[in-house]
């Protein structure tokens, strides 16, 4: 499902589950969000740009809480070398978590074309005793909405469009009215 962004803001799909005390609820895989836990890139304002608008960049987050932190020197990998210089177990989990933002920032991208084509309607759903509004994808037309939108992505959007919608299929998506979101109403 595509949960509802803030204003202004393109969300990113994510997975309903059900947790398993006998089973893992991704089965085999584990999610890339997940993979280089507790390493997460965040960006930062580092001041201001000529236009005035704040200057990002990325900084390294560490969770200081996760269970994965050594105090056994021998055993590990080190984060830095002896000159202060991140270490190659370091640059690599920068390299993965990069290649992931590059993703993500595509997926956002299809996202958003999915929204112009008008291919997601506005929902809300329960789910383990929780409410979620949520986008579902509407797939009637949406192929050749998007190729008249003449984007590069169009057809990788159609795409990603019916995955989504056949994984939505077992989820159930009373109306909720849309008065109350700026999207299409269902």
């Amino acid at each position: 499902m595509i949960p509802q962004a803030p204003q202004g803001q393109t969300a990113l799909p994510m997975a309903l589950v059900n947790p398993s005390r006998s089973a893992h609820p991704f089965g085999d895989h584990t999610p890339c969000l997940f993979q280089d836990y507790p390493f997460q890139l965040v960006p930062k304002a580092l001041g201001m740009d000529e236009a005035g608008e704040p200057a990002l960049q990325d900084m390294l987050w560490i969770d200081p809480s996760a269970p994965h932190w050594n105090t056994d020197l021998r055993n590990g990998y080190p984060l830095f070398d002896h000159e202060g210089q991140p270490s190659e177990a370091l640059k690599q989990v920068m390299q993965r978590l990069r290649a992931l933002q590059k993703e993500m920032e595509r997926t956002r991208a299809l996202v958003e074309l999915l929204n112009i084509a008008g291919g997601l309607s506005r929902y809300r759903i329960w789910h383990r005793d929780q409410e979620y509004d949520v986008l579902k994808v509407v797939m009637d037309g949406l192929e050749a909405r998007l190729e008249a939108i003449d984007s590069p992505l169009a057809m990788t959007a159609a795409w990603f469009a019916d995955r989504i919608a056949h994984a939505q299929q077992s989820l159930e998506f009373p109306p909720y009215p849309a008065s109350s979101f700026g999207f299409r109403q269902p």
